[in-house]
């Protein structure tokens, strides 16, 4: 049986965005435990939206692929930055 490649990322942010509501201010980026990056900024901006407090509805999304089976993320980091600030 071929093993899938297939990675669900689900992100609920919980008053997160106090500060700045302008959700396109901020890039929301994957990091392997090797060090690779995967930018999902995009698919983020497009599917949430900030609410008054300052939180999210809940954001999921499948992603397929080589560089997407679970074991390279386990140690891996979600990494948000606001202006080029991590969070």
């Amino acid at each position: 049986m071929k093993r899938s490649n297939k990675l669900r990322v689900n992100e609920l942010f919980a008053r997160s965005f106090e500060k700045d509501a302008n959700i396109n201010k901020y890039e929301f980026i994957i990091v392997t435990e090797e060090g690779r990056k995967i930018d999902i900024t995009k698919d983020v901006r497009k599917n949430i939206k900030i609410n008054s407090s300052g939180g999210t509805p809940p954001f999921r999304k499948d992603y397929e692929g080589d560089i997407f089976s679970v074991d390279k993320f386990v140690g891996g980091k979600f990494i948000v930055k606001h202006d080029w600030l991590v969070l």
